[in-house]
């Protein structure tokens, strides 16, 4: 509740229309009751619960949807015969321009008849959903400051700056804490409780979400939801935990050009990061029934599924992860990362929003933050710090940024944003199912990862899940009363789309993202596949989230929904959500195609750092919070080292020239030949072609012993030449480019990238590696994981991959010479 705020309730006209929409939209049923007087009441109470702007913008929707009755039959709502007016609302619900009216106009409604007491009661829900709002209560014995409560204008001075306490801001305070740094964590929202945790969900929202909405904008509206409080997003995420996929680890490796974002040097970081958030898999018991018709579903196919690995140790499935864990058995950053930040002798004010980011000749200096008080003034905070870390997340540091117009040399910043576009079927079965009596999201599929495709659970409270349901009528009250026995199951897509935040005149994010056709046959694979493990799990129907095309009754449907999908169904026309926002600040070696460098530090601004989603080159394909907390922990190493007074330093790129010894004109070389053939997988339309490169390789040495000392000892890198063909791409096209060797890492040691012009004229890029560690040394040395891309797109053309012949070893081995060789550009 919003201190100072006046209660206006419903007016008699008012409450009128909300009965006889009620009447329309949500009629009794078997175990839904006819509507009952009190029900305008009811809604007040709802739309008091939802906050100000509900309370304000209520009436005016429901005199829309009035005008919208009168303008169809020439009388008003309330004039109409319940049936004539259930109809019309129905009516105008299936006609695009007014179904988000009339969803907006039902939610409140639909809230309010769920909560009824007999129907909780029919499907086993506790009497009550409801209870008071309250002000966050003081945190857990942690020594935080409440930045309302400071003098007009007040200063600090530390080592380090940490702006924001989720997944990025937490871990990185909690590692320079440790080892003896003064760190003061910032945060805009509050510091929730436990207590924050229990009762109403819409309350407990209403605290740790942002109040403003972030929402894409484009050919879609895809609401992108962000927390806000100690703890940012991960007090109100599903506790998922995945590890960075070795494929998506590559590409960053190639297109990033940082040599050490490889799996040696990363997962010790994972391992600390899981062994903080004690990361594993639930018990069975918890993951109810939704786990439980899928995994039968996913039998029947012999597709791959499992649980989730989570950070909620001891959870006990009471579905409610998005609002705040009950129990705070999920490690969110609030109870895990910060406190023993705290504990190590980190500060952290709350209520403080950073504005200004204070510089001088080009480095950071501190920031200006400032606290609203309840009676409207404001209290002022200048932060002096050595180093000042920007964790505020893909949408608002980006935001920040432009607001203070730094870092934007590349012209990157608030660009290449990525939010894995999610979607979600509903599937009704003879069985009882209880998913609000489960882990939300404990159990994924696996059997479409490699197209982009992941499958995860997703369960809304009943009262929230009946609102989100966009039937209206009849078709809404059969929803609601089968909810005990209808299973929820999401899915997210690694997506070819890009959008961007740019900032409006009061510095908020503003986002614009256009869903391409290439993601929204991906978002109709995924329906289809989902559809599919439901049938083969036992489902009578399945309801996707797609807006006209009724229940799915049998596979032929299915058929029918991937055959003729693709041509007939519009971005707008999927509800859409997103929950992952990535790399609107993204890292890499080249500062004229990145923001930050790969330590973190802004290529444009020293001792300015950004370790949050936005610094994350997605997508991951994966939920990404242990990605953000291990790259965090690895930049605290960067950030102690600024603050002991150290230089930057220029992380070596992956591609960068680097030769055995220095190129003379009368210096002698090594050269061989290599062909390696195989299968790429064309990202356009799925189609698999053939792919062969024909290369030689030259190292260039004051002797040849050099060469072998350098492969042994330091590395080399050796120029190729050659030619290529891709089928689709290129009909043998000369090719030129480089080969770098890692001889001290244990994977990914040889890394190819080769240069070359497509059929169509322009210049293209092969980058590939080969994974050599371990035992498996033939298969690694014979064995070229690769991708293309068109030079300047960010999105690859081809996934691929190519094996050498060991046939042709003979004729390998025979290429091998020793020549004198000019000194060469680098490719």
């Amino acid at each position: 509740m919003v201190t100072g705020a006046v209660r206006v309730p419903l007016g008699a006209h008012e409450r009128r229309l909300v009965l006889q929409l009620a009447a329309a939209a949500t009629p009794p049923g078997v175990r839904l009751g006819p509507t009952a007087d009190t029900l305008p009441d009811e809604v007040d109470a709802v739309l008091w619960r939802l906050g100000p702007m509900a309370t304000r913008s209520y009436p005016w929707l429901l005199k829309m949807v009035d005008v919208a009755v009168r303008v169809r039959t020439g009388r008003g709502l309330t004039a109409l015969p319940t049936d004539q007016a259930q109809r019309v609302l129905c009516d105008l619900a299936s006609e695009a321009g007014n179904t988000w009216l009339l969803r907006a106009a039902s939610v409140p409604i639909k809230i309010a008849r769920c909560e009824e007491p007999g129907f909780r009661q029919a499907l086993g829900l506790p009497g009550s959903q409801r209870a008071k709002v309250a002000l966050p209560q003081p945190p857990r014995d942690l020594r935080m400051v409440d930045a309302r409560g400071l003098d007009d204008h007040e200063e600090l001075e530390v080592d380090v700056v940490v702006v924001g306490t989720g997944a990025g801001g937490a871990p990185l305070a909690h590692a320079l804490a440790s080892r003896g740094h003064a760190v003061l964590m910032l945060e805009e929202g509050g510091a929730p409780s436990r207590r924050d945790f229990q009762g109403d969900p819409i309350v407990r929202a209403r605290r740790l979400y942002r109040h403003e909405v972030t929402l894409a904008l484009g050919n879609a509206l895809i609401p992108i939801p962000v927390g806000m409080g100690v703890g940012g997003t991960t007090t109100v995420n599903a506790g998922t935990c995945f590890r960075l996929p070795e494929p998506v680890l590559r590409r960053w490796r190639l297109d990033s050009g940082i040599a050490d974002l490889d799996p040696d040097t990363l997962d010790p970081y994972f391992d600390r990061v899981e062994a903080m958030l004690e990361v594993g898999t639930d018990d069975a018991a918890a993951l109810g029934g939704c786990a439980r018709v899928i995994a039968r579903g996913c039998e029947a196919l012999g597709w791959a599924h499992g649980p989730l690995r989570r950070n909620a140790p001891g959870c006990d499935g009471q579905g409610e992860c998005f609002f705040g864990c009950p129990t705070e058995a999920k490690r969110s950053t609030d109870v895990s990362f910060v406190p023993a930040a705290v504990g190590a002798g980190a500060s952290v004010y709350t209520h403080a929003r950073v504005e200004e980011i204070l510089t001088d000749s080009g480095r950071a200096t501190g920031v200006v933050a400032r606290a609203t008080r309840e009676d409207g003034s404001r209290a002022e905070l200048r932060v002096r710090a050595t180093v000042t870390v920007l964790a505020c997340g893909a949408l608002h540091t980006p935001a920040l940024l432009l607001a203070n117009q730094l870092a934007g040399g590349s012209g990157q910043l608030g660009r290449n944003l990525t939010i894995h576009p999610a979607s979600h079927a509903w599937a009704r079965f003879d069985e009882e199912i209880h998913g609000y009596h489960a882990i939300p999201q404990g159990y994924g599929v696996d059997a479409l990862v490699d197209e982009g495709i992941r499958m995860e659970g997703v369960f809304l409270p009943p009262a929230l899940a009946a609102a989100s349901f966009p039937g209206f009528g009849p078709e809404w009250t059969d929803f609601v009363e089968r909810l005990d026995r209808t299973a929820c199951f999401g899915f997210m897509i690694a997506d070819h789309s890009r959008g961007r935040v740019t900032v409006d005149a009061r510095g908020r994010p503003r986002i614009r993202y256009r869903l391409d056709d290439v993601d929204l046959a991906k978002v109709i694979r995924g329906h289809a596949s989902l559809a599919r493990v439901y049938f083969a799990g036992g489902a009578r129907d399945v309801l996707p989230a797609i807006a006209g095309l009724g229940p799915l009754t049998s596979l032929a449907d299915v058929e029918r929904l991937e055959r003729d999908g693709p041509q007939q169904l519009r971005a707008r026309d999927i509800e859409l959500t997103a929950y992952h926002p990535l790399g609107t600040c993204r890292m890499g070696v080249d500062a004229s195609r990145s923001v930050i460098d790969g330590q973190h530090e802004c290529h444009d601004v020293d001792n300015l750092f950004v370790v949050d989603g936005s610094a994350v080159r997605g997508p991951l394909g994966v939920n990404p919070q242990l990605t953000i907390m291990s790259l965090a922990v690895r930049a605290s190493e960067f950030v102690e080292r600024r603050i002991e007074g150290g230089p930057r330093v220029h992380v070596r790129a992956s591609t960068a020239p680097l030769a055995v010894a220095a190129s003379r004109p009368d210096a002698t070389g090594l050269s061989f030949e290599e062909t390696m053939a195989g299968q790429c997988r064309l990202v356009s339309d799925k189609t698999r072609a053939p792919i062969a490169v024909r290369i030689t390789l030259h190292a260039t040495a004051a002797d040849v012993s050099d060469v072998a000392a350098a492969l042994v000892l330091d590395g080399a890198r050796w120029d190729l030449d050659g030619s290529i063909e891709v089928e689709g791409i290129c009909r043998r096209a000369a090719t030129t480019g480089s080969l770098w060797m890692r001889p001290r890492q244990r994977r990914g040691t040889i890394i190819y990238r080769l240069r070359f012009r497509g059929d169509d004229g322009s210049l293209h890029w092969l980058h590939g590696d080969k994974d050599v560690g371990g035992w498996a040394l033939l298969r690694g040395m014979t064995t070229l994981h690769t991708e293309i891309r068109r030079d300047g797109d960010d999105h690859a053309l081809a996934h691929g991959v190519l094996h050498f012949d060991l046939r042709h070893v003979g004729r390998w081995l025979a290429s091998f010479a020793r020549t004198r060789i000019a000194p060469r550009a680098v490719g």
